[in-house]
């Protein structure tokens, strides 16, 4: 083989493998682009207004609420003044008085005894004892729940009971969502991520799962319209 078809073959050889290798990188470009246009961006669950409504209406997110009955917070007890008993005065003893003997003899010169004096008596103040203030406790934070309004999403029903701990929501319980088929399983997928998010924020300000936006919209609702009856 002469070395000019050696070359031509080379050359030839060398084109190819560039325009293979072109080839694959427009279709790995044109695929990522693809893939950021077809798949949404994030938006906030609860602002998704067209993908839940409340089950039997405008009336159903006044339904009921389970919370429980919160105690009231002991009012603290006002201290008493002390009052300081007035102090004796001390009771002095008038001095004794002394006799002074009569004269034996006109002639005599009288003689006068000295005065003795009697110290007073002084009464010592009875002692008063202070009682201290009595102690306060402070109030124990009440846990209560609170079951949301039901909302409709197209697939099913979203409904939740929330656990308050005073201001703070401890837990959250889907009472119901989207069953079966394929509508089941997105919810198994999405409810554990809108919990998590949920709790971390303590807001019913959390973001709609990718692929599930019926049920995030449906579960953000049901959790402010609990917090909304909690007054949290």
């Amino acid at each position: 083989m002469s070395d000019d078809l050696q070359a031509r073959l080379a050359r030839r050889s060398t084109v190819r493998r560039a325009v293979g290798f072109t080839a694959m990188s427009a279709v790995i470009v044109l695929s990522v682009l693809g893939r950021s246009v077809t798949e949404p961006t994030p938006r906030s669950a609860l602002g998704a207004t067209d993908l839940a409504q409340p089950v039997g209406g405008a009336g159903a997110a006044s339904a009921p609420a389970g919370a429980a009955p919160t105690s009231a917070v002991p009012a603290k007890p006002k201290h008493k003044a002390h009052s300081t008993p007035p102090q004796t005065a001390a009771v002095k003893t008038p001095a004794a008085r002394i006799s002074h003997p009569a004269s034996t003899s006109a002639a005599a010169p009288r003689t006068t005894a000295p005065r003795t004096t009697t110290a007073p008596r002084t009464t010592t103040a009875p002692r008063t004892t202070v009682a201290p203030p009595p102690k306060t406790t402070a109030p124990v934070a009440v846990s209560r729940t609170v079951t949301g309004a039901a909302y409709d999403v197209s697939y099913g029903t979203v409904q939740l009971r929330v656990t308050f701990k005073g201001h703070q929501i401890v837990d959250i319980t889907a009472l119901s969502l989207p069953q079966g088929g394929r509508s089941g399983d997105i919810s198994a997928r999405a409810e554990p991520q809108l919990r998590r998010e949920a709790l971390a924020a303590q807001s019913a300000n959390i973001n709609a799962v990718s692929g599930a936006s019926y049920t995030s919209a449906g579960y953000a609702k049901s959790l402010q319209s609990a917090i909304d009856k909690a007054g949290a």
